[in-house]
């Protein structure tokens, strides 16, 4: 069984480190979001994700303006595994501040694996 560990932040958000092409990325766990992975376009930059499609322009459901996105394909190992996934990229990312995520890792990568969140043991795990 291979295993994924993260940790939380001072606000309690989940988070995991995922290695792209150009380094780590510190994603927050959004099980409200179903795809696979969603950056910003400084972030992608930054770590080497270069989207080969079009901009289409999506809503989210807790956003009330919708926004443009394009889609790059990594290639990344996941729990001990090579895999190629879709990272999301959205248009016109502001400058994050520092402990702030690098973007999204959703339930599209997660699923069917194993996800534990433990608060009171301080345990973020991800596994197959």
């Amino acid at each position: 069984m291979a295993v994924l560990r993260g940790f939380f932040d001072t606000k309690t958000r989940a988070f995991v480190g995922l290695i792209l092409p150009g380094g780590v990325a510190n994603l927050q766990i959004d099980t409200g979001f179903n795809r696979q992975v969603l950056v910003g376009d400084l972030t992608a930059a930054r770590l080497g994700v270069a989207p080969s499609s079009g901009f289409v322009m999506v809503q989210a459901a807790a956003n009330t303006m919708p926004f443009r996105v394009q889609a790059a394909r990594v290639h990344v190992t996941w729990l001990g595994q090579p895999r190629r996934i879709d990272v999301l990229v959205y248009e016109n990312e502001q400058p994050r501040r520092r402990g702030e995520p690098d973007g999204l890792l959703g339930t599209g990568l997660i699923q069917p694996d194993r996800l534990l969140l433990d608060y009171l043991n301080d345990i973020v795990e991800i596994s197959n």
